[in-house]
């Protein structure tokens, strides 16, 4: 059985997570056997992501820029292609929305 990595946005993450003996674990995108270009696709997906929180001011945590969800969710999408082609064989990468 391959192992999973998957796509994932998570506040204050980075997007990539592996799954080990059934947990999730957060994986840095630069220790993955990836493209220096996705890679760096990669921490720009996972910094739109975060760039809508304020967590200095936890009554308005989402006090940042609005971020367009379409564009963020297409991106991700294309992310996760790439992510599988650059892999290949060695994971099964999931995505969802």
């Amino acid at each position: 059985m391959k192992p999973v990595l998957e796509l994932a946005a998570e506040c204050q993450c980075w997007p990539t997570w592996e799954l080990r003996g059934g947990i999730y674990e957060n994986v840095d995108p630069h220790a993955l056997p990836v493209s220096p270009g996705l890679v760096s696709a990669l921490c720009r997906w996972m910094e739109d992501w975060d760039s809508q929180y304020t967590l200095d001011d936890p009554r308005d945590a989402l006090g940042g820029p609005a971020l367009d969800l379409a564009a963020f969710r297409a991106e991700g999408r294309r992310l996760a292609g790439w992510l599988r082609d650059e892999v290949g064989e060695r994971w099964d990468v999931l995505h969802e929305e």
